[in-house]
């Protein structure tokens, strides 16, 4: 799964997982989470971390789900890059061959507005998904620049994507933050349940 923070990313995720038959997607190629990950695999070398990844997204039938951000990509790449000992081709090419025949989910947010002042919040509060009993002790301000600033950030991680996947002669299916949290739940005919 592609994304930009604040798209609907923890969402998706946690419907996917809740199927048990499209993945468990993490954000385990995130620099800052990689760490904690790679205590509770006992891993030293990216190899090894490689294949705890695998085995933690992975449902029983065999589909394995990631969560992927714009932010580091690059970062991801170049780990798989080093790893291939130097590769040649595509970038859908080197990850296709630590994934094969993977496909792209990719979660965006039209109102890129209501985006950033969600991920304002999150930075300034700590808090970036609803647990029960949590709460900030710092409450959000207003901040004008910061939002126009991860406005900016978003729209521009979105357009590296849109140009990432052409490159890479992806098309990823699209879903739609909008659409995602209005019917979480449609009925088999893709019409919404009353």
């Amino acid at each position: 799964m592609c994304g930009t923070p604040r798209a609907g990313t923890n969402l998706l995720t946690g419907l996917l997982k809740s199927t048990r038959v499209a993945g468990a997607p993490e954000e385990y190629f995130w620099r800052d989470d990689m760490p904690a990950w790679s205590e509770r695999w006992e891993t030293t070398t990216f190899v090894d971390y490689l294949l705890g990844a695998i085995r933690a997204g992975t449902t029983a039938n065999g589909v394995f789900g990631a969560k992927l951000m714009w932010g580091y990509m690059a970062d991801f790449l170049d780990r798989l890059d080093r790893l291939a000992g130097g590769h040649e081709g595509s970038d859908r090419s080197l990850v296709e061959r630590f994934f094969p025949a993977s496909d792209f989910i990719w979660i965006r947010r039209d109102d890129m507005v209501a985006q950033a002042v969600s991920w304002a919040r999150a930075i300034q509060t700590g808090v970036w998904y609803d647990q029960v009993g949590r709460s900030s002790a710092t409450p959000p301000e207003f901040d004008f620049d910061q939002i126009e600033r991860l406005a900016r950030e978003a729209a521009d991680h979105n357009d590296a994507w849109q140009r990432w996947f052409a490159a890479n002669e992806i098309t990823p299916l699209l879903v739609r933050y909008e659409d995602l949290v209005s019917d979480k739940v449609a009925s088999p005919d893709g019409s919404s349940p009353s």
